[in-house]
């Protein structure tokens, strides 16, 4: 024991040497990961946004032409001259190297939700002259910006933030969560300890809300690690961050994590017996991602708890056509035919539930919902007489 403690402990000073070493960057120094070639990006600079004549900064690749892209905002809620800092800059190019456009804008710490407010209306308003897509939008924000990008995207009921990425910053206080909103957090091991230790409740807090939740801690990371840690971690999770914003501000990305979203709500629903919410919800969610059988076979089983017994019909068809859990979705099918009357349809589900592989045959004569066919002379035949 005694020498795994030494052994561990020289480790951790022979790393932490290193790092002394190394660690000759500043913030200033921009960032560790390569930017790219200047003809490979696109930047408009000093685009008016704000009635009192604060400017933005957009990057956008070079060979996107005409094609509207999706945005990640640079949140700024500290002091104007941020967006012209070398970690700013260099997120924009990164990020429109990727494929899609950044915005770096003026901002202040005591107008921050002000500033915030006319930008999204700018967007809103004027995007689409400038290639933006206001419908497909990502926040990114770093350190103390945190504090006010993180309620801002929280509180966004336009649906058109579609994820949150958050490095080494946190609430004062755990936030509440949406399951709709993907979050991405980055926490240096070396960083201040309550910070880090906020920013471990908020990624619980993810978890327990059924957020989409991609967490990275970086043990021997530094605060502003993107700039001063000139190590292959370093920019394994810049490459990771920009993958995470990439996918998530894609059509078929954006629609799963919504009808993700409505299924945890779905789920909640069916635990506090609110039929009504989860068959809602599951319909929510097919709307999204009509092709995902297993929801349609959940919403059968709303249906039958509603009542809505034709529509549990008809959900269960679908999911015998389509292969899906063939013996129950038939035995589910029979019970909801036999609920509202249809014997002849419900014992042709029941036949080829059997036909199926479905048991035990025992639980059919004591089911409630297979009342009405205990005395009809087929189903005594299925299920083995009385």
């Amino acid at each position: 024991m005694l020498r795994t403690t030494l052994m561990a402990g020289w480790m951790v000073a022979g790393a932490l040497s290193a790092l002394s070493r190394a660690q000759v960057r500043t913030y200033d120094d921009g960032h560790v990961t390569p930017l790219p070639p200047n003809q490979s990006v696109v930047i408009e600079r000093g685009v008016i946004f704000h009635e009192l004549g604060l400017n933005a900064d957009v990057y956008r690749p070079a060979e996107s032409g005409d094609e509207l892209l999706p945005v990640v905002i640079l949140w700024n809620a500290s002091r104007h001259e941020l967006k012209d800092h070398p970690q700013y800059t260099g997120w924009g190019r990164l990020i429109a190297a990727r494929g899609l456009a950044a915005v770096a804008y003026e901002g202040a710490r005591d107008t921050a939700d002000t500033d915030a407010k006319e930008l999204l209306d700018w967007l809103e308003r004027e995007g689409f002259d400038y290639g933006l897509d206001a419908e497909r939008m990502c926040s990114w924000s770093c350190s103390g910006n945190v504090l006010k990008a993180l309620p801002h995207a929280l509180a966004d009921n336009t649906g058109k933030l579609r994820c949150a990425v958050v490095y080494y910053g946190a609430p004062l206080e755990t936030a509440s969560l949406r399951p709709d909103l993907p979050l991405f957090i980055a926490r240096a091991g070396l960083d201040n300890s309550d910070l880090n230790r906020r920013l471990g409740s908020l990624a619980s807090a993810a978890v327990a809300t059924g957020a989409e939740l991609e967490f990275h801690h970086y043990a021997m990371g530094s605060h502003g690690f993107e700039l001063v840690d000139d190590t292959r971690e370093s920019r394994r999770i810049v490459q990771s961050t920009l993958d995470f914003m990439h996918s998530h501000l894609q059509q078929d990305t954006m629609a799963g994590v919504q009808a993700g979203s409505r299924l945890v709500a779905a789920t909640a629903a069916e635990q506090a017996g609110d039929w009504e919410l989860a068959f809602e919800c599951y319909d929510e969610a097919l709307a999204e991602v009509p092709q995902d059988i297993r929801w349609v076979f959940r919403r059968g089983l709303a249906a039958i708890s509603l009542g809505e017994y034709d529509l549990a019909i008809d959900d269960f068809d679908q999911c015998v056509k389509a292969g899906f859990s063939v013996s129950t979705a038939n035995y589910n099918g029979a019970c909801a035919a036999a609920l509202s009357g249809q014997s002849t349809r419900a014992l042709d589900f029941l036949e080829a539930a059997l036909a199926a592989g479905y048991s035990p045959r025992a639980s059919m004569k004591t089911d409630a919902d297979l009342e009405s066919l205990r005395d009809l002379p087929r189903f005594q035949q299925l299920v083995g007489g009385s």
